[in-house]
């Protein structure tokens, strides 16, 4: 067949039959470059309604000496495969208003992936800024055959590298091995300002929040809020360090992250775990944990700048300060936190079928306090408000 173009679309038209009963494809000698379609260097492109499928890379943005910006991904599957959405800055600056939503992912071991590239020991080139990654469904990944993990390949849903003024929103990441989302400051970067919102992480065996970095890096002024983490992080997980939201800082941090109106339910034996010694800046309010197996809330004496309230927790005496496995009233006269946080029932509507809505005499019905600056329109867990 032959592809041909107007100034907006490309076409492929085959020389028998249609479109649709045709697969074009070709062999890939190398992951990082080659990809099923390769737009590294430029802007301004829409990708719509495409099948990826056996692929070391699906879509890729390597943009080395020019900038990729306003970037459309959309309505896509990517199946069966290494990273699916592969963007990496170069060094010409940052990586701008790329949209990836409304797409499908299966069994791959990224979903979308924004690397900073590193040249010799030194970070080279800019972030990876005003992003929206949105209403994708991501099944399985981390696995090529629902049991075993892809090697040499990092094992995450959703991979940023100093990820500045982006929104990730309205995912379902489901089953599998993979990291939900992690936010990652390479060689000293910084990720900032995001808000990660509204998602649906269930039964992975891995976290569905990350943080982490290396050399002098930070997490500053990010909101992780409103998200449903159900069953993820189980333990025995492949994956280091299973919890579901589990938080580590930089040396660099210097603006509070908000972690607000989550329900965490289940699945690991630490629901929020703060690496000890390292998180600071750092605001945990109005979630609920519920039907853990060890501690809701893991942390020790060294976290500072660090501020934890108004949360409902479904068991006492499973708050792990200080070395131990503490209560609540031994938090507030010890630690000064969670004066106004509660122990309780959250009394969910039916949580194994996934419905955390609140019912009648929820202690978290009105329990919680406003947050400035962090919105609760159309949030999953609206009535622990």
């Amino acid at each position: 067949g032959n592809w041909y173009g107007t100034t907006q679309t490309v076409y492929y038209k085959p020389t028998t039959g249609l479109a649709v009963d045709h697969t074009v494809g070709y062999i890939q000698p190398s992951m990082l470059t080659t990809a099923g379609m390769d737009i590294s260097n430029r802007s301004n492109i829409t990708i719509d309604g495409l099948a990826f499928t056996n692929f070391n890379v699906g879509v890729a943005g390597f943009d080395s000496s020019a900038t990729n910006s306003n970037i459309v991904i959309k309505n896509s599957t990517f199946t069966l495969g290494g990273h699916s959405i592969w963007f990496q800055t170069g060094t010409h600056g940052n990586n701008t208003n790329v949209q990836v939503h409304d797409n499908y992912f299966y069994r791959a071991s990224t979903g979308v992936a924004v690397g900073a590239t590193v040249v010799g020991g030194l970070l080279t080139g800019g972030n990876a800024t005003g992003w929206a990654i949105m209403n994708n469904e991501m099944n399985q990944m981390g696995t090529y055959d629902g049991t075993n993990t892809p090697t040499g390949l990092d094992q995450q849903a959703i991979s940023l590298q100093n990820f500045q003024n982006g929104v990730i929103s309205g995912n379902y990441v489901h089953d599998g091995y993979a990291k939900g989302v992690i936010l990652y400051g390479e060689s000293g970067g910084i990720c900032s300002n995001n808000l990660i919102t509204k998602n649906r992480f269930y039964n992975t065996n891995a976290p569905g929040l990350q943080t982490a970095g290396s050399g002098a890096w930070a997490w500053n002024g990010n909101t992780f809020s409103y998200n449903i983490l159900w069953n993820t992080g189980s333990p025995g997980a492949s994956q280091d360090d299973p919890y579901p939201i589990n938080i580590s800082q930089g040396s660099a941090a210097s603006s509070t992250n908000y972690i607000i109106g989550n329900t965490v339910y289940g699945g690991s034996r630490d629901l929020i775990f703060i690496y000890s010694g390292t998180a600071q800046y750092l605001s945990i309010k109005d979630n609920i944990m519920a039907n853990f197996s060890r501690s809701s809330v893991l942390f020790n004496l060294a976290v500072t700048n660090f501020a934890m309230d108004y949360n409902l927790y479904g068991v006492d005496g499973k708050i792990y300060y200080n070395d131990g496995w503490r209560t609540l009233a031994y938090v507030q006269s010890n630690a000064g936190l969670e004066m106004n946080g509660k122990v309780g029932d959250p009394l969910f509507t039916n949580p194994s079928l996934g419905d955390f809505t609140l019912r009648a005499g929820s202690p978290a019905i009105a329990a919680g306090v406003y947050i400035p600056g962090v919105s609760t329109t159309n949030s999953p867990n609206i009535g622990a408000k």
